[in-house]
């Protein structure tokens, strides 16, 4: 791929990966209580869940795992459809991703400030140019974004309850 293709499916895998958190986000707390989940029990899963990933970027373990993934969709010709699936979804908003814009927004408790600051942080994340001279491939780099999710899940697992 030329350097605007590569530009061109981050742009379009950061939309659709946005469109999904949005769409947690603002529907998530609906779609466990119709699976019967209550959110209390989401948090503990969901902080052990962010935990987990935590720990394996830290260790450098999923890097490994990510990039053979991509490495596959990209062998198998399949660079116009790159950008949802493995870019957007799991890499960009995995799991762990879905569970924090879930807990986050139920912490909103339906304020549409707290949600509109929500959305507007998850894109300026998922927009932000890349750092000049950082590469998600340096060792650093992963160790330092490590800690970060580790106290987005410590917040999450044990955080306050809603409205305590």
């Amino acid at each position: 791929m030329t350097a605007d293709e590569r530009r061109r499916v981050a742009a379009r895998a950061a939309l659709i990966a946005f469109c999904i958190l949005a769409f947690f986000g603002f529907g998530g707390e609906v779609l466990l209580r119709l699976l019967g989940v209550g959110l209390p029990a989401f948090r503990i899963a969901g902080g052990l869940l962010l935990f987990w990933i935590a720990f394996e970027m830290v260790f450098e373990r999923s890097s490994d795992r990510k990039q053979h993934t991509a490495e596959v969709a990209i062998t198998q010709d399949h660079i116009r459809n790159v950008a949802a699936f493995p870019l957007a979804m799991p890499l960009m908003a995995g799991p762990g991703a879905i569970t924090a814009m879930i807990l986050l927004a139920g912490r909103a408790e339906a304020s549409p400030l707290a949600l509109a600051l929500l959305l507007a942080l998850v894109a300026a994340v998922m927009f932000a140019p890349k750092p000049a001279g950082v590469s998600p491939s340096r060792a650093g780099w992963r160790r330092s974004a490590g800690p970060g999710i580790k106290s987005v899940a410590r917040e999450v697992w044990f955080g306050s309850p809603p409205g305590g």
